[in-house]
């Protein structure tokens, strides 16, 4: 399937103010749709690239572009290819493939060199479970590039699939062996997991978004894919097994905040918690009770989110502030008519051993051109379909595990454990590890950040606490 130069509106998820959205070639020629939202300011905080997850899409995301507007922030958003409105790479179009993790790479650069260059500075990630393990697997490619990085449940390890990790490794890499890579999962379809009923999802427990991402995956069939490949499975473990190496756990020195959701059952907690204690400038926020899809959670979990982000994400050096950028209004050129095709596409073995410029290109046309001239922006067309895909068998989206629990901030009672900072967990100072669930009693948020130990001179040079403002007794 060609990659789209549109973005889906519908009433429960508009599209954010000020998009721009196009198409762009990576290196090896696959085409990736990706879009830009201009900060809602009056000048600009810096910019936020947003490394979405396996089998998400640009439209998951507007929530989230529009919480980052209001505060400030310019936002960019891709689709990684083989799946949302970027260019697919298996036969079946409903399958989550790529031969190697490593053209992933490709994807990234391009979006770095050719998309952000020109958005206000400083550059901000903000990356979920699959983006989140690129983006390590990456650490060369991302320093001087971005100030900081804010991981939401890192896709390090596989969660609770029946199958333990071990097995699932031998087994992918074996059916791999075999010459498989290009076939579901065993027990995988195209259903996607946006479908999946409410009651035994693993994304989310707030009903009402569990909601908006069903409708989005009726009403927008073109952006949505099933389960992964074997090959994409085991590239995964490849990569993992490379982010765990010794050198490289010692190359990631970008100030990192990491999320983990404690009722995770997507990706492995323990393996999130073993690379926040083996990485520099590296910090722990667990989230009680929250899914997967932290950012799709309920507003409890949320807030807890944003106000952690907003300590630690500041639009500047906290020792030296940049002078703003003025935010300059997006310039929108009406687009033709687009009606995509149905096309399989299949990928090259082997990535290409050197990436090549690429240019910007709008997809005006039926046929996608891996490398077009500069593109215009467009204003996103509204042209939902209605259709619902066939239905399959679903499998899970990328892995999961158990629950980590981090201290409870409040006072100087409960210090980080493994170098975990300390997330809001209820009206008392819990120990290190404490699994008492006492949110209830929790009435707000008091982010904080130590901005002095920034620089990465040693294990864990980040403050961030959230302190839990709690109920007062009735007097």
């Amino acid at each position: 399937m060609p990659a789209l130069a549109r973005l889906f509106d519908l009433p429960d998820n508009p599209v954010p103010p000020g998009a721009r959205v196009g198409t762009i070639a990576a290196a090896d020629g696959v085409a990736l749709r990706w879009a830009t939202f201009p900060p809602l300011a009056p000048t600009a905080r810096g910019t936020v690239l947003i490394l979405q997850g396996r089998a998400e899409f640009i439209e998951r995301w507007f929530e989230t572009v529009r919480d980052l507007q209001v505060r400030g922030f310019a936002v960019a958003a891709f689709d990684w290819r083989g799946q949302g409105g970027s260019e697919r790479l298996a036969k079946h179009p409903r399958m989550g493939h790529v031969r190697h993790f490593g053209t992933y790479d490709f994807d990234l650069d391009v979006i770095l060199r050719e998309v952000v260059a020109d958005l206000p500075a400083p550059l901000f990630l903000l990356a979920h479970s699959t983006g989140a393990l690129v983006a390590v697997a990456n650490a060369a490619r991302l320093s001087g590039a971005v100030r900081r990085v804010v991981a939401v449940a890192p896709f390090l390890g596989l969660g609770d699939f029946g199958v333990p990790e071990a097995g699932a490794r031998r087994l992918s890499r074996f059916l791999r062996g075999l010459g498989m890579g290009r076939s579901f999962v065993p027990g995988g379809g195209a259903t996607s997991m946006l479908t999946t009923p409410f009651a035994v999802n693993r994304l989310t427990s707030d009903p009402a978004r569990h909601a908006r991402g069903a409708t989005l995956a009726w009403d927008c069939p073109q952006v949505v894919i099933g389960s992964p490949s074997i090959g994409w499975l085991a590239g995964a473990f490849d990569t993992m097994d490379e982010v765990f190496r010794p050198d490289a756990l010692d190359r990631w020195r970008l100030p990192t905040l990491v999320f983990a959701c404690g009722a995770d059952r997507v990706v492995s907690n323990d393996a999130i918690e073993r690379f926040v204690v083996a990485t520099r400038s590296t910090e722990l926020v667990t989230v009680p009770g929250a899914r997967h899809e932290l950012l799709q959670e309920r507003d409890r979990y949320r807030e807890q989110f944003w106000a952690a982000f907003d300590a630690f994400v500041p639009g500047g050096d906290p020792l030296a502030p940049p002078a703003p950028t003025p935010v300059q209004e997006p310039t929108v050129v009406p687009a033709p008519a687009f009606e995509p095709e149905a096309q399989a596409e299949t990928e090259a073995e082997t990535p290409p051993a050197t990436p090549l410029a690429a240019e910007p290109a709008l997809e005006t046309a039926d046929e996608p051109k891996p490398v077009a001239e500069p593109a215009p922006v467009v204003e996103p067309e509204i042209e939902p379909e209605t259709a619902a895909p066939e239905a399959s068998v679903a499998e899970g989206e990328e892995a999961q595990h158990g629950v980590v629990d981090a201290g409870v901030a409040r006072g100087d009672d409960a210090p980080a454990l493994g170098g975990a900072a300390a997330g809001p967990g209820g009206d008392g100072a819990a120990g290190p590890l404490d699994d008492r669930d006492q949110r209830d009693d929790v009435v707000g948020l008091e982010p904080g950040l130590d901005h002095h130990v920034d620089e990465a001179g040693g294990d864990h040079a980040i403050g961030v606490t959230v302190d839990p403002v709690t109920r007062q007794p009735n007097s």
